[in-house]
């Protein structure tokens, strides 16, 4: 009789046009199968009806484990139930028949049924509920997730290149607008790839978090800090009304490599120089001018060895220039 509850289920199954349950659901119902006739021989033997409330319980355990490992919808899950309540009260009839028992003992057995059923549905749905809320929050926090790696650097959580140039974009926008200077700080480690080449990547990548953690903490609420590549990092900032403003900032970024950066053994604290180049940005500027401009002014400070230096006409040629007296120089 253990299988006759399985059985009576795939038959109601195949009759209304549908597959009989797949093997990961079978095995399931098989222990259904056996608990329910356990609790009904129990109960026409003259068991109290908490043999019943017992088997219920379990129902929606199983039921419970059977919807995640098979992972499907609550309304499959409902309607094996329904299968299962139909196929466990014709095991009733039979057992009932088979026992000679009474027409009122067969009707509270089925009421103990139907109310598993009902405690098993409800249970799984609660279940049902839960999941469906954790899934969706999930969802959210990985698509936050996605979000922020698809516009910030990887390794030290700042804004990458497409963030910079977006921002930068609508800063120069609303400086046509509303008037405000817009400023580009390019900043470069001097000498990082030393400190890579000799201490490792390792700490050459500590380093660098380091640097954007120490920077960050300089930055205004509407200033963006990024990182284009490499050691190259980079701060956009709009509505400065005095024309020292940039200079100013200029001056504390490079104040915050005073200081060693502090790092795990066995390298010890990292002393580290920068060099910053400062572009303004001018009526009709665009993103990627003005990044073009910053950068060519650290190359400047680099050259020069002065620290900072803000983008002027005719500085590009002077670097040129520089760069063609060296290599003959070096010929």
């Amino acid at each position: 009789m253990i299988g006759s509850v399985v059985d009576h289920a795939n038959r109601t199954r195949q009759r209304r046009g549908q597959d009989p349950l797949e093997d990961a659901a079978q095995e399931s119902f098989i222990r259904l199968g056996a608990i329910a006739t356990a609790a009904v021989a129990r109960w026409l033997a003259g068991e109290s009806i908490d043999a019943a409330s017992a088997a219920g319980e379990e129902f929606s355990r199983v039921f419970a484990q059977l919807a995640a490992s098979s992972n499907v919808p609550l309304g499959e899950v409902v309607m094996r139930c329904r299968y299962w309540r139909d196929a466990c009260q014709l095991v009733l009839h039979e057992a009932a028949a088979e026992l000679h028992a009474s027409e009122e003992a067969l009707t509270v057995a089925c009421a103990a049924i139907q109310g598993a059923v009902d405690h098993a549905l409800a249970q799984t749905s609660a279940l049902f509920d839960a999941e469906h809320q954790r899934t969706q929050a999930e969802l959210a926090h990985r698509q936050q997730e996605l979000a922020f790696l698809a516009t910030h650097d990887p390794l030290t959580k700042v804004a990458n290149r497409s963030l910079i140039m977006d921002r930068l974009k609508r800063m120069l926008v609303r400086s046509a607008r509303h008037g405000g200077m817009v400023a580009v700080f390019f900043i470069d480690l001097d000498d990082f790839k030393v400190i890579n080449d000799t201490q490792g990547h390792t700490i050459g990548d500590r380093l660098l978090i380091a640097v954007a953690e120490r920077l960050r903490g300089l930055v205004r609420d509407n200033d963006t800090l990024g990182r284009l590549g490499g050691d190259e990092f980079v701060l956009i900032g709009e509505g400065y009304t005095l024309k020292r403003a940039p200079a100013r900032l200029a001056e504390r970024l490079l104040g915050a490599f005073a200081d060693p950066f502090p790092m795990q053994e066995p390298s010890g604290p990292v002393k580290i120089r920068a060099s910053v180049g400062v572009a303004i940005g001018q009526p009709g500027s665009s993103a990627e001018q003005l990044l073009c401009d910053a950068d060519i002014a650290m190359y400047s400070a680099q050259s020069r060895r002065s620290g900072c230096e803000t983008f002027e006409d005719g500085m590009q040629q002077v670097l040129v220039q520089h760069s063609d007296r060296r290599r003959l120089s070096s010929a």
